[in-house]
């Protein structure tokens, strides 16, 4: 039995050493990922509800090396998974990014 696999269209976003706003979530938002989709480089994220400092490679509140992923959800991490959320990166990397939205609320 042959199976077709489906790829998923995960947003993403080229980062450079340039701090930018990468994610804003609203009230429906229930759980939010992020990978570093690149084989090289590290990016550096920022919940800015946390922090209002700007995100730096010296100033930040998770690191993502190459391949590697974290993610968020409303019932263990509370509502300030919405963000505003700010990255850089440490060269051109891409984040990518998947938000799980509430569809019973949303539609």
């Amino acid at each position: 039995m042959q199976t077709k696999e489906r790829a998923l269209n995960v947003p993403s976003i080229t980062l450079t050493t340039a701090a930018v706003q990468v994610f804003q979530g609203d009230i429906y938002l229930d759980a939010l990922s992020f990978r570093n989709g690149s084989a090289a480089g590290t990016i550096y994220l920022r919940n800015v509800r946390n922090s209002l400092a700007e995100v730096s490679s010296t100033d930040y509140d998770f690191s993502l090396g190459p391949g590697d992923a974290i993610g968020f959800d409303i019932a263990t991490d509370g509502v300030s998974i919405r963000g505003p959320w700010r990255a850089v990166g440490s060269a051109t990397v891409t984040l990518e990014i998947l938000p799980a939205w509430n569809k019973d609320k949303r539609f």
